[in-house]
């Protein structure tokens, strides 16, 4: 459905593709079948298992030659995420990972190895104009920013459960971390009870929804994520064009994006005390 800015279909259409909108499988199936008499070799990319098995059987039903890609981008839930794509072993569909941990997971969940290439996500590299903090001078003691300021830390995620943003929480209550400010952006269903933790501590601050992330982010001087769960991560890449160093769990898509100690730091995953070692 539309959001209050501009739906998807919009999108499409200023972009200059014949957009179809449809709401249930059949009306997906209504949809498909004057395109697929149009063209009679059809190229496809989908993300719903159900889309590709109605692909391929009005495809073999009215003789169009089909190829047909299916992107897995992971999700919360890895039975759902991840189990749901094994009956594609039963049809030719090359599934598509966003990043090897989302590869693992799906040859975990049954899917055949074979039928899985990993192409990482990417983003616009126009977002690498954004002004940046001023920078640290490694001579002073505790290396500070020049600005003489905090240490900015940036958090951008869903306040859910399994993105432990309970465990920035924890490493604060536990102290050492004074010369700190933690500006979490996002919103989900933790959100009103971290709120209420965080109260106590002035450095954390969780400011909800916002549409600038990207100015946000590059006036910070590290970028945290918490989730050890991640299918990738396309904020760490927003921090990479911005210069600020990501900081991340040794776990998930994630870990994998960042090399410790040349383009970030790792933490070990849920580890409340590694994380407020790093820091």
């Amino acid at each position: 459905p539309p959001s209050e800015t501009e739906s998807v279909l919009d999108a499409a259409r200023e972009a200059g593709y014949d957009a179809v909108e449809f709401r249930t499988r059949r009306a997906f199936t209504r949809a498909l079948v004057p395109w697929l008499l149009r063209y009679r070799q059809v190229d496809m990319i989908g993300t719903g298992v159900g889309q590709s098995y109605i692909s391929y059987a009005l495809s073999r039903l009215l003789g169009v030659r089909l190829r047909q890609i299916q992107v897995a981008h992971g999700g919360s839930e890895e039975s759902h995420a991840y189990g749901r794509k094994r009956p594609l072993n039963r049809i030719p569909v090359v599934l598509v990972a966003v990043s090897e941990y989302v590869r693992d997971k799906l040859v975990e969940h049954g899917v055949r190895r074979d039928r899985v290439r990993v192409i990482e996500n990417f983003v616009p590299s126009e977002l690498s104009g954004v002004p940046s903090r001023p920078p640290f001078d490694p001579s002073q003691p505790g290396a500070l920013p020049l600005d003489g300021q905090p240490v900015r830390v940036a958090v951008v995620s869903r306040i859910d459960p399994i993105k432990r943003i309970d465990l920035l929480l924890d490493a604060v209550a536990g102290g050492g971390l004074e010369g700190f400010v933690f500006d979490v952006y996002g919103t989900g269903a933790d959100l009103d009870t971290l709120r209420d933790r965080a109260a106590g501590h002035p450095q954390l601050h969780f400011h909800g929804f916002a549409a600038d992330v990207p100015q946000r982010l590059a006036q910070a001087d590290f970028l945290l994520h918490l989730c050890p769960k991640e299918p990738f991560g396309l904020v760490i890449l927003e921090a990479f064009l911005a210069h600020v160093v990501a900081i991340v769990p040794d776990a998930g898509g994630a870990g994998s994006i960042v090399e410790d100690g040349v383009t970030g730091l790792k933490f070990r995953a849920d580890d409340v005390e590694d994380l407020r070692r790093v820091l």
